[in-house]
């Protein structure tokens, strides 16, 4: 940088000219500097060092008493200037150029650190936490064949204060830079990007992976940003290049078998087995199925199958999907080691559910951590994901069928005395409301338009109640209607089903009950084989005009009983 004041002329005496630049040093000034003061010391490192930067070489100096490598702020700063005098008012005549030499600062910060961490994700499994690992940490990694910049051993010695499940090192870096006082988010330096690979110590020797976890790096760019150290890619937020092992996770399946009343079974469990097919669909959106596994596989999907108690029957083994396996109540069977973004299915095959039994319900729930709240989890398609370090639960409920029986019962329209019966009304409809022993279970509407065989009438506020059926239609005989199916009886013994009209009809007299055996039912009528709802007309009353009414007619019913009660009595005496 030149700064040139002779547009300014003659420079007045007692004024303080004054120019004022900042300096960045560029990448290879930051990577020189860290890596002499990395070098321990080593003569022949320096001077390797030295020499594959020898540009800057000149510009590198080794404070004498810290003995850290630092960088001058500037290269040469001086000052050339030409002194004239005059004399008695003549012109001035120039000097000799003279130059005044400058101290060369140093630059004190540029040495930056980075905070290197391994997290471990593994609560639901913390014993198959390995005892060590091996970090290797490139700069601008390309291929297999690059030498590591650092290679660090963490354990539990570096477990972090505040984290049990993060140990930490510290490494240094240098960074690339940038600054606002140029443009707003030009990068003057580029820095390095730096990437983790990872070794796991086991059983005595390094490997590079365990069949338990996941590897999940990241790859960090430290960049100073006006001189404050962030790290372009630090996916965690927490200042650091971090590897974090997942453990895997799985997925128990657990057959659930409840009673007719809808309690679980826990005791005495029966020895019906229930069959399950399972889907298992490689990671990803376009994932396949996981087919051909076999014990000789690194990524074959094993499982346990486990009693009601908890203890294992058999031996491990490999899963595939399509694979069809067997239940009994309370058994279950668990994935072990599954691969994250694994998506699964387990589907219980429904014509092999033993007789007496109907399936209920598939429950998926997740949970994370020992102490994690069991939760349901959401599918995609009827598919579930297996999440890192994570339960999954698949319960599989059936139910012993309740027994079930068919009841029936008519209906008849009637003349008012109930001797003859009617069609059905054309604009009447009833309310029958049947019940459970004396609970109510359902209430139907049926009218004409229903009068159909075959028509299927739901009941009233509850779809899931079994459907009314029109089984005949006949005014003569009356018309049939049947449920199909109603729960015959529970553990404490059979039901009793009755039937009864909700409402009085207009234009009828109050519903009357009939037993399967003709005789009088009070309030309501026990259906199963039979049983009747009779509506009997109301009486009619002849209009008063155009006519004698219906007065007289009562009055000579009444003379002629009277007139029979005579005959009959004097015949009695004239016997006599």
């Amino acid at each position: 940088m030149d700064w040139d004041l002779t547009s300014i002329g003659a420079l007045e005496n007692n004024v303080t000219y004054r120019v004022a630049f900042t300096v960045w040093p560029n990448q290879d000034a930051y990577d020189a500097v860290l890596k002499l003061n990395e070098s321990n010391g080593d003569q022949q490192a320096i001077s390797q060092i030295l020499a594959d930067y020898a540009d800057i070489a000149d510009q590198i100096v080794k404070d004498p008493e810290t003995g850290e490598y630092r960088i001058y702020s500037n290269g040469d700063a001086t000052l050339k200037y030409t002194q004239y005098t005059s004399t008695d008012g003549g012109e001035p005549v120039p000097g000799e150029e003279q130059t005044l030499y400058y101290p060369r600062p140093t630059m004190e910060t540029l040495q930056y650190y980075m905070k290197v961490a391994k997290i471990w994700n593994d609560s639901i499994y913390p014993e198959n936490r390995l005892k060590k690992v091996k970090f290797e940490i490139f700069e601008d990694y390309e291929d297999e064949n690059d030498t590591p910049y650092q290679t660090i051993i963490l354990d539990a010695s570096s477990q972090s204060e505040t984290d049990p499940n993060r140990w930490e090192a510290i490494i240094p870096v240098s960074p690339g830079i940038e600054s606002d006082q140029i443009v707003d988010g030009v990068r003057l330096n580029e820095g390095h990007l730096y990437t983790v690979h990872e070794s796991l110590y086991i059983n005595g020797r390094w490997q590079l992976q365990d069949y338990h976890y996941e590897f999940d790096p990241e790859d960090v760019r430290p960049i100073l940003l006006n001189g404050t150290m962030g790290y372009e890619g630090d996916a965690n937020g927490d200042l650091a290049l971090t590897g974090m092992n997942h453990v895997r996770g799985s997925v128990t399946i657990t057959k659930k078998l409840l009673d007719e009343s809808g309690i679980e079974i826990t005791e005495n469990l029966p020895e019906d087995e229930f069959t399950f097919q399972i889907t298992l669909l490689s990671p990803g959106p376009e994932g396949t199925e996981i087919i051909g596994k076999t014990a000789d596989d690194e990524d074959a999907i094993w499982y346990n199958k486990y009693d009601a108690d908890g203890s294992a029957i058999g031996s491990a083994d490999v899963i595939n999907s399509g694979d069809i396996f067997t239940l009994k109540a309370g058994e279950s069977i668990r994935l072990i080691n599954v691969p994250i973004g694994v998506r699964y299915r387990v589907e219980e095959v429904s014509a092999s559910i033993p007789e007496g039994y109907e399936y209920v319900s598939s429950a998926y729930t997740y949970k994370t951590g020992i102490d994690g709240t069991e939760q349901t989890q959401t599918g995609v398609d009827s598919l579930y994901t297996v999440e890192a370090n994570t339960w999954h639960y698949v319960t599989v409920t059936n139910k012993v069928k309740v027994p079930s029986k068919d009841f029936s019962f008519s209906k008849l329209w009637r003349d008012p005395f109930g001797m003859n019966t009617l069609t059905w009304p054309a604009d009447q409809s009833i309310t029958v409301t049947i019940m459970q022993n004396s609970v109510e279970y359902a209430r139907y509407t049926i009218s004409a338009s229903d009068l159909t065989e075959g028509t299927e009438i739901s009941a009233v506020d509850d779809g899931s109640k079994e459907k009314l059926t029109v089984t005949a239609v006949d005014a003569g005989t009356g018309f049939a209607f049947t449920l199909y199916g109603l729960p015959a009886g529970d553990a404490t013994g059979d039901f009793t089903y009755y039937v009864a009209e909700s409402e009085t009809v207009d234009g009828f007299q109050p519903p009357k009950y009939l037993n399967a055996d003709g005789s009088s039912a009070n309030g309501a009528v026990q259906i199963g084989d039979g049983g009747t709802i009779c509506n009997d007309q109301l009486g009619a009353e002849l209009p008063a005009t155009g006519g004698v009414g219906t007065r007289l007619f009562y009055l000579i019913g009444s003379l002629l009983v009277l007139g029979a009660l005579v005959v009959l009595i004097t015949r009695r005496i004239t016997r006599k």
